[in-house]
């Protein structure tokens, strides 16, 4: 039985896209589809939980600023995300092409992390995540 999805989780920072460029090697070898997610927190949940402590009209202009700022991120991201995928001949496709090559997809969501990576995790034989603390280039044993 082969790996056919795998979930990978970015934020933006380098161990998050280190990640992805090993998923590249097992998608390669056992041709699997990559969805590439990315989550998004509206700034209007976090003002919810008490942390804007503004105005309602102030606080309403910070929170579609940070909406905005944070979309902005996230075209960023995928550009990344589709400049790696085009390096490496990988097609972009929601779907695999049932030809048994490596496919990637990207996935952009509003909501808590926990929330939404639950939800696609249930969906994919693994999720590859960067670990805490080890930064680009470095090895630790």
């Amino acid at each position: 039985m082969g790996i056919k999805t795998i979930l990978v989780p970015i934020d933006g920072s380098q161990a998050s896209f280190a990640a992805l460029d090993r998923v590249f090697v097992v998608a390669e070898r056992f041709g699997s589809h990559i969805k590439m997610l990315h989550v998004i927190l509206r700034a209007s949940d976090v003002a919810a939980a008490g942390f804007f402590n503004l105005p309602a009209n102030l606080r309403k202009n910070a929170e579609i600023e940070a909406d905005k700022a944070a979309m902005e991120k996230a075209a960023v991201l995928q550009e990344q995300f589709e400049a790696r995928c085009s390096d490496r001949n990988i097609p972009i496709s929601r779907q695999p092409t049932g030809h048994g090559g490596a496919t990637a997809a990207w996935y952009q969501e509003f909501g808590s992390i926990d929330d939404v990576l639950s939800r696609h995790g249930r969906a994919s034989d693994v999720i590859a995540v960067s670990r805490p603390g080890i930064r680009e280039g470095t090895v630790r044993r």
